[in-house]
């Protein structure tokens, strides 16, 4: 491998992990995909992400595991 060759290579490498890094700097804040706006901050539309909870039972109730309901479906034999 020649020295030109090598010097390429490595620049290409350099580059590669220069801009793979450039994205997860976000200082922990959470970005919309969409939009890049961060979450959770009034200065970017103030759009608020609320921490998911476990799903309670009311009394007597048991869980059955839901499937999907499209309103206004019909059957078309």
């Amino acid at each position: 491998m020649s020295v030109k060759n090598l010097a390429i290579l490595l620049t290409s490498v350099v580059l590669v992990t220069l801009v793979s890094c450039k994205g997860s700097g976000s200082k922990g804040k959470a970005k919309s995909d969409v939009t890049g706006w961060n979450y959770n901050d009034k200065n970017m539309g103030g759009y608020q992400v609320a921490k998911t909870k476990e799903q309670g039972l009311g009394p007597g109730l048991v869980f059955v595991q839901g499937g999907t309901f499209t309103m206004g479906q019909t059957d078309e034999t």
